[in-house]
């Protein structure tokens, strides 16, 4: 199955780019003609350029817009930067661009441009406030032209394969096209093939097996998985639908929809189970109002911070309903959040209630409502909180002077006596040292089925492992930390209810950092990912996992593809998640 960076009807015509070039650019459009194309920007630095070093390419427009974007690292010592449709402002057209390498934040280098027009990025160290200086114009403008069905058109191609292949060879119309091996994770090639063609992956391995997979070429950057359909053991391969805080879409009940065809994607990238999410609010970290906000006063309020509106109970039971249509199961994990929780202000982790009792009331009316609603769906899993350390942590000091694993039998009481199936709670584990993390200080996940474990471990320190190295890293990790935690009751499974890499070079010596578009390496959190599945393979404890899948789609998401978060969409996170959710049974 294709996955797909972006699909396109349109092009910039003159596209040479290939990776042994000293650099090779594709066009800008003519003086009044807006860009409406997907198109690619390639650079090859010279040699001895660490590969460290961020390479980023900066857009000026006619209408006094500046666009700064990090260009993602292909090999070789070359980067690319694939410019979506509809990212321009109304009525903008790009008069230049070039590009520019940062050592450090004081200091940018200028490339060979090779007879462009270009803008250099300056930057001011007292304040970290940038400027421009403009070179002269240079470079003659190049026509948009449509994309025929018999064209041929070049493009990348990403192939993700298990850990093991020796070799991929992309087939198309009778040819044959020897992908290269990058970072013993994927293969790649830059080659011209007929636009919307079908080609096959084959994948060969030392003994003499192959696997095979048919693709179609879309776009000039495809990503495309070559899986091991049901050879591993029974897995939770989840994905859990994230909010979106200031979403249009989101807020005006649009994205119900998306969902219900997201299923369709989910499942044939190997899925088998979906989380949602609904939230409700206390006025403060100290109170005990818990309540919804739906989606009227969400929209005619002012929030700030990680606010999402109430899901209806409407839009819950669709969600469930449409799901199960599908045959995937659901996991249903209603969230705690206070009024606009942000860095600055105490949210969930941070309780600290002037009257426990009453708190703890609310609280258990709050899961009541939903337990219920998962009883009357036939939910499968079921959550009784998340994150909520100062709360469910005896030696947490925030909240003191009562019995917290007490008060938590109790709401779990409450749940079981209207909801008969599997329940857990959530809650996250952030280092791998001596010290016990949150999920060890728990004392109630003897009265719950599944202990949910957030992996938020960074798996090394080391700036330079091999792929072996992070498996190895990962192991140790689930030797101890899960396994231990498992033991101590009675061996219940540990499933990773939350998990997930910022896409940030050297993603693998932390985990969510926080989102933006800063410089960004989703080649990066593959990394991550694989050792993670690697280490889980063999190792039944592990009941299954959960990622982050965004609440949007290619045509009004298309931020998300420059994103440096955890989320797998419009990447080479995600075939690399599909090839392990198909591994799996």
């Amino acid at each position: 199955m294709l996955l797909l960076a972006g699909c396109t009807s349109n092009r910039v015509n003159n596209i040479t780019s290939n990776v042994n070039n000293n650099i090779s650019q594709s066009g800008v459009n003519n003086d009044n003609v807006q860009v409406t194309a997907n198109y690619t920007f390639y650079v090859t630095v010279p040699v001895n350029t660490p590969i460290n070093d961020s390479v980023n390419i900066t857009f000026f427009s006619d209408v006094d817009w500046q666009l700064w974007k990090p260009m993602t690292y292909l090999g070789n010592n070359t980067w690319f930067y694939s410019m979506p449709a509809g990212w321009l402002p109304t009525g903008a057209t790009i008069i230049s661009y070039g590009y520019t390498r940062r050592g450090d934040w004081d200091k940018t280098e200028l490339l060979n441009l090779d007879n462009s027009s270009f803008w250099i990025n300056r930057s001011f160290p007292s304040n970290r406030n940038y400027g421009f200086v403009k070179y002269d114009i240079v470079k003659s403008w190049r026509d948009i032209v449509t994309i025929s069905p018999d064209e041929i058109i070049r493009g990348v191609v990403h192939a993700i394969v298990p850990l093991d292949a020796d070799r991929v060879v992309l087939t198309d119309n009778g040819l044959n096209y020897e992908l290269n091996k990058v970072r013993d994770l994927y293969f790649s090639a830059n080659l011209s093939l007929l636009y919307n063609s079908s080609f096959t992956l084959t994948a060969y391995y030392s003994n003499n097996s192959v696997i095979n997979s048919n693709n179609f070429l879309f776009d000039r950057e495809v990503f495309a998985y070559v899986a091991e359909p049901g050879v591993g053991r029974i897995l939770v391969k989840g994905h859990s639908f994230s909010g979106c805080h200031n979403c249009a879409p989101y807020n005006n009940e649009d994205y119900l929809p998306f969902v219900n065809s997201s299923y369709d994607l989910m499942k044939a990238e190997g899925a088998t189970w979906v989380s949602f999410n609904p939230f409700w609010y206390l006025t403060n970290y100290t109170t005990s109002d818990l309540r919804p906000i739906y989606r009227d006063e969400y929209n005619s309020g002012v929030w700030s911070g990680w606010m999402y509106y109430t899901i209806s109970d409407y839009e819950v039971r669709s969600l469930i309903r449409w799901a199960h249509q599908r045959d995937l199961k659901v996991f249903l994990m209603p969230h705690l959040s206070v009024i606009n929780w942000s860095e600055t202000v105490p949210g969930k982790g941070n309780l600290s209630p002037v009257d426990v009792d009453a708190f703890f009331n609310s609280y258990t009316n709050f899961q009541l409502h939903y337990a219920r609603i998962a009883k009357e769906e036939s939910v499968e899993l079921y959550s009784i909180g998340n994150e909520m350390d100062s709360v469910t942590d005896e030696s947490n000091t925030l909240s003191t002077g009562y019995n917290k694993t007490a008060k938590w039998y109790g709401v779990i009481d409450a749940v079981r006596s209207v909801y008969d199936g599997n329940v857990t709670y959530s809650c996250s584990c952030s280092h791998n040292d001596d010290s016990p993390c949150t999920p060890e200080k728990i004392q109630f996940w003897n009265k719950l089925d599944v202990i949910g474990f957030e992996w938020y471990i960074p798996l090394t320190t080391n700036l330079n492992p091999t792929i072996s190295d992070l498996v190895s890293d990962a192991r140790l990790i689930i030797d101890n930390k899960v396994k231990p935690l498992s033991e101590k009751f009675e061996g219940k499974p540990v499933l990773f209810s939350e998990y997930g890499w910022s896409a940030k070079p050297y993603a693998w010596t932390s985990t969510y950092t926080g989102g933006g578009e800063g410089n960004f390496s989703k080649y990066d959190a593959v990394l991550a990912y694989e050792a993670v599945y690697e280490a889980v393979k063999d190792e039944p404890i592990v009941l299954g996992m959960f990622d982050a899948w965004p609440l949007g789609n290619a045509e009004n998401m298309n931020w998300i593809r420059d994103y440096n978060g955890p989320d797998l969409r419009f990447s080479i996170i995600e075939p690399e998640i599909a090839k392990w959710y198909s591994y799996f049974k």
